[in-house]
């Protein structure tokens, strides 16, 4: 008796997955083009799931999608070396139904992010290079471990209070010299336990300056390197701008090419007003809560340092609408308090200095050019008159990729 086997072929046909990624097992969720295919439980392995998908589905074009969490973009990396087109979306922007909401489990949201791809709802996020990424880990690295100081200081200071110990007058004003920890290492408390607590904060606050100091070496090594010098050089010429702030703008940015316009790098570093509108009433809500914090935050101590050496921005703080010959469009206006009204009327001048600068098209500048004013007025903490010049040496990417 003669066998038939049919030979499925799914040559032309597109598959769609959804992944919910945990530590221990994914969720996986297959749709096609016509129908909800599968759901299942899988370990957390990349091999297993395509080698999956080549035995049911042969031929076919994959399409993959997870949401950025704790585990980065490895899966990314793996898959689209696979052969799989896979994206990584905001967990925030998944179209999501009410009863999804009310209903949340790891299986609506593999087959929600299933159903979203297949629908082409979804805006992917730019995945750097690893090398890009690592980069990024080591600027950032640094300010947690600032923050860990301040916070081992803080402890330090709050022991002393809390046991009504007195600074000497003639180091009073001086916390955290030499003199002063010198002060500190020296003094007992009257137990031993009490003793023991202030030498072991004491401990913790030297390492953490030792590691501080390593790593600012080692972004300044980085800085030094083929991948970053010029665009650093060109940079730090620019009012309010140092090593660290150029280094932390270019690994946090990586290209301007994943950016279509100046508005939307603004919405990227967090540089927009909210708004809640309905009918005629038009509420402006201040300055975005959706960000880049730690551009934002570099930027904003960046500009204060700037206004102190740019006449022009000091005079866009008094009277806004003068700074620039142009009126700022909406993107650009806070006025929630007299702080942001003040933050966004520098951030207006410097978005629409950037704008006319980013009017010459990067591709058609083959030498990096300083063109800056001579005052270095921008304060984007990495960027000026000449950034659509220094464009043209940076790492370019897909532009079908969003912020």
């Amino acid at each position: 008796m003669v066998q038939k086997h049919t030979i499925l072929d799914w040559l032309g046909q597109h598959v769609f997955v959804g992944l919910d990624v945990h530590k221990r097992s994914w969720i996986v969720a297959i749709v096609t083009e016509q129908t909800d295919f599968k759901m299942f439980t899988q370990p957390p392995d990349v091999k297993l799931l395509v080698s999956y998908l080549h035995r049911h589905f042969p031929n076919a074009t994959y399409h993959c999608v997870y949401e950025a969490g704790y585990c980065g973009y490895w899966i990314c990396d793996e898959l689209r070396a696979l052969g799989i087109d896979c994206i990584v979306i905001n967990p925030a922007d998944v179209p999501t139904m009410d009863k999804e909401r009310k209903h949340k489990t790891n299986k609506v949201d593999a087959r929600k992010l299933a159903r979203s791809l297949r629908n082409g709802e979804l805006v992917p996020l730019y995945v750097p290079s690893r090398i890009a990424l690592e980069d990024r880990t080591l600027v950032r690295s640094r300010h947690m471990l600032v923050s860990k100081q301040t916070r081992c200081k803080n402890q330090i200071k709050a022991l002393l209070s809390f046991y009504g110990i007195t600074l000497p007058e003639d180091i009073a004003d001086r916390y955290w010299s030499a003199r002063y920890v010198a002060w500190l290492e020296a003094l007992s408390l009257q137990s031993p336990g009490g003793t023991h607590t202030l030498k072991t904060l004491l401990q913790e606050l030297a390492h953490l300056r030792k590691s501080i100091l390593d790593t600012t070496r080692a972004i300044s090594a980085l800085a030094r390197t083929a991948s970053y010098a010029l665009n650093v050089l060109y940079l730090t010429t620019i009012s309010g701008i140092s090593t660290l702030v150029a280094m932390i703008f270019l690994t946090e940015i990586v290209t301007l090419e994943r950016f279509h316009s100046l508005d939307h790098l603004a919405c990227f570093v967090g540089l927009i007003p909210g708004e809640r509108s309905s009918g005629d009433e038009r509420t402006m809500t201040g300055m975005t809560e959706r960000k880049n914090r730690y551009l934002r935050w570099v930027l904003t101590e960046s500009a204060w340092v700037a206004i102190r050496h740019d006449e022009s921005l000091a005079l866009a703080i008094q009277h806004p609408q003068s700074a620039d010959a142009k009126e700022p469009s909406d993107h650009t206006h806070c006025t929630k308090t007299s702080q942001s009204g003040s933050l966004c009327s520098q951030t207006s001048t410097t978005v629409y200095r950037l704008k006319s600068s980013l009017k010459l098209s990067p591709p058609l500048i083959r030498t990096p050019i300083i063109s800056l004013d001579t005052r270095g007025s921008a304060l984007f903490p990495a960027c000026g008159s000449h950034f659509g010049e220094i464009s043209a040496s940076w790492q370019t990417a897909p532009h079908n990729h969003s912020s």
